[in-house]
């Protein structure tokens, strides 16, 4: 840590409380949604996913809400059938918005984070797996609020097991 060395009769040059005050209350008169812009930083958004009529993205500006639309026409299905053999559930999708696995089956399933190509052979696998109980066991597909958008796959500890999927 550096120190400053003060001399007698030198001039300081610090803020003062009334010019921290003003500094302050500058940005805060402001209150148009566009609060920051001018120094480069972005406004903070909301963001709404559909199946919206428009494929492309539309920004929603209308007080209170500040809103990004995005179209998105989910997958999966609600009785997906999954084996003791390797399966794959998804493949990589860096659009991905959000991910729901429910097991509902009566058989435990192995959640594999990784392409079909990676899990050949019999194992054990070095990728990234979850173990999702029977019955209920889900996986909101997020580590530390960092959604997943590589492959999925999956088989049943044993037997067969069923599980619902949404993706979008």
């Amino acid at each position: 840590m550096a120190r400053q060395r003060i001399v007698h009769g030198a001039m300081i040059d610090t803020v003062t409380p009334d010019e921290l005050s003003q500094a302050l209350r500058g940005s805060q008169d402001q209150d148009d949604g566009t609060r920051g812009r001018q120094s480069g930083y972005s406004g903070l958004y909301d963001v709404v996913i559909g199946d919206f009529d428009h494929p492309e993205p539309v920004l929603l500006v209308s007080p209170p809400a500040r809103r990004l639309r995005i179209t998105r026409h989910g997958g999966g299905g609600e009785a997906i059938a999954v084996g003791a053999t390797i399966q794959q559930l998804l493949p990589y999708n860096e659009g991905r918005m959000g991910l729901e696995i429910v097991n509902y089956g009566a058989a435990a399933l192995f959640v594999y984070l990784a392409s079909l190509n990676v899990l050949q052979g019999a194992g054990p696998f070095t990728c990234p797996c979850l173990w999702l109980s029977s019955g209920g066991g889900s996986w909101d597909g997020e580590f530390a609020e960092g959604l997943w958008g590589g492959s999925i796959c999956a088989k049943a500890a044993s037997g067969t097991t069923t599980i619902a999927l949404a993706e979008l």
